[in-house]
């Protein structure tokens, strides 16, 4: 049997995590007979799609099925959501806590809080769908029941790497990267400490590349005076966004990822690294330890020396490099497109 599976997402972000999921699942759910179709409240430019799908012209019926991703403050797709007919299912990806943001953007940080707050509205639908253990706890500690954890997939986007990028970083130095958004919460200012270390005492010629968007000027700024302050302003590169060509090229000259943040509701990045065969040292917080599960390089303290030298290890000795990548290809085994599929579809039918 098939039926009118439709989706709300916040907003349309070209290269987003939670946008590739929302379109993956359209594929999934058209090529097994369903309708589906994707709404939105808004978008970037450049990402046009019908004004049909605007998601204040969404109309459900009763037999239909709604889908919303949760993952920001988004009050009008809560009201169209909450207020549709149809069974109901979220996809919960985790609402960054409002405290990291405090410092740098209190009037984010209250609108960030009440969208947090707001999830409760929720916790009576027919379905939630987490994409981490991580996040169904935080379901379940709000007084959900049906919740269930599908895991997130990677899928490499296709494209050609970044020829001038590839050309001036192979140039001998270590290139250390984290790839995200510029944010409190992913505490870019302790991979900047580290990489200083590394820098300072162990090897000059490296550098420090940051890829994401600087949402929050304030802490960007701090970034770069922490940078100022250890001496490595000329060694650290922020990117801003950038596209998938320059993207990839990024990952194709990296020796070290390295991940110091302190809230992911999965971290799809990490998986990235995986597929390129960037050795991992990640802080054990979160939803980090599970998405790794085995594979990468867990640091339970930010003992900043410690972990520079130790990324000086993976960049040097073979052996453990070798191994380190290795557990990473076994364990990006486990997101492979398909696996979410068949997860997800068996999920679903609950509420077929």
């Amino acid at each position: 049997m098939s039926y009118v599976i439709n989706q709300i997402l916040p907003r349309l972000v070209h290269g987003d995590a939670v946008v590739n999921v929302g379109f993956y699942i359209k594929n999934i759910l058209t090529s097994q007979g369903h309708n589906c179709k994707l709404y939105f409240q808004d978008a970037d430019q450049g990402l046009t799609l019908s004004k049909e799908l605007e998601v204040h012209n969404l109309l459900n019926e009763a037999t239909d099925i709604l889908i919303y991703h949760v993952c920001t403050y988004a009050p009008i797709c809560d009201n169209v959501f909450l207020s549709s007919s149809g069974k109901k299912v979220i996809i919960y990806h985790n609402i960054t806590p409002s405290h990291f943001l405090a410092p740098y953007d209190l009037g984010l940080s209250k609108i960030i809080d009440e969208a947090s707050q707001g999830v409760k509205n929720f916790k009576y639908v027919d379905l939630a769908i987490a994409d981490s253990d991580f996040n169904a706890m935080e379901l379940k500690e709000l007084g959900f029941t049906n919740v269930y954890t599908v895991p997130l997939f990677f899928e490499e986007h296709q494209c050609i790497p970044d020829a001038e990028i590839l050309d001036g970083y192979k140039d001998g130095w270590i290139n250390f990267l984290f790839v995200g958004r510029l944010a409190p919460n992913k505490c870019q200012e302790d991979v900047i400490r580290a990489f200083a270390y590394y820098c300072n005492y162990i090897n000059r010629h490296s550098r420090l590349i940051l890829v994401g968007s600087t949402t929050f000027s304030s802490y960007t700024n701090f970034l770069k005076q922490i940078a100022e302050i250890e001496g490595v302003q000329q060694h650290v590169i922020f990117t801003e966004k950038v596209p998938f060509s320059q993207l990839k090229a990024y990952y194709q000259v990296a020796h070290i990822f390295m991940c110091m943040s302190e809230h992911e509701g999965f971290c799809v990045p990490l998986l990235e690294a995986m597929q390129h065969d960037i050795p991992i040292i990640a802080y054990a917080s979160s939803a980090v330890p599970e998405t790794l599960g085995e594979a990468g390089i867990l640091v339970n303290q930010k003992d900043i020396p410690v972990i520079a030298e130790l990324a000086n290890v993976l960049v040097n000795n073979q052996s453990l490099r070798s191994k380190v990548i290795q557990s990473q290809r076994l364990r990006l085994e486990n997101f492979r497109p398909e696996v979410f599929a068949d997860n997800f579809m068996s999920v679903l039918r609950k509420v077929f």
